[in-house]
């Protein structure tokens, strides 16, 4: 994995505001992808593949220690949860749903994921951190939103199940933005 130095140039205002409208269109279109099973088990499994491809990332480029144990959660919960996203269709004999999971990033998460990996060693754990919070108001909107589905009573269930941790994943988020500790 290359590791850009503190002297080489960092991640442009321009990438910052990407990524940050990203988020924003990403949360529009979860609230929209809440309400169709296929959206859904899509949006799930590609945020999965986000979490973990820039925990993995963050295990290996954060400075601080409070975004290592941030990544080493995303990590863990987030392989929990594909895990338990696949057992939800296979439990449900759902093969053309097992169809929709991609083992590969959406534009606006590669874009993300590319965005990470430019980032300055000076500037990564406030990008990765901002990103997660991003990710996670994204998630959050699609979840919550397909709890109220009565099309697929197992993906519901996974859903809901999910919520007390992508919940707390939220709060972890905005307990290290406010601890002060990480600067952009």
């Amino acid at each position: 994995m290359e590791n850009r130095g503190d002297n080489q140039k960092g991640l442009s205002g321009v990438a910052k505001a990407v990524d940050a409208v990203g988020g924003l269109v990403g949360t529009m279109k979860a609230g929209l992808g809440s309400k169709s099973v296929n959206a859904f088990v899509a949006n799930a499994s590609r945020g999965d593949v986000y979490e973990i491809e820039a925990a993995r990332i963050a295990q290996q480029r954060a400075r601080s220690p409070e975004i290592r144990q941030l990544a080493d959660r995303m990590l863990k919960d987030h392989t929990e949860s594909a895990n338990k996203l696949m057992a939800a269709l296979r439990s449900h004999g759902d093969q053309d749903l097992i169809g929709e999971i991609e083992g590969e990033l959406d534009q606006h998460r590669q874009t993300m994921v590319d965005h990470l990996r430019q980032a300055s060693d000076n500037e990564f754990d406030s990008v990765y951190l901002a990103q997660q919070k991003l990710a996670h108001r994204e998630t959050l909107t699609l979840f919550e939103g397909f709890t109220s589905s009565d099309e697929h009573p197992e993906l519901v269930a996974y859903a809901r199940g999910m919520l007390p941790t992508l919940n707390e994943h939220k709060e972890m988020v905005e307990r290290i933005e406010g601890s002060g500790n990480i600067r952009s």
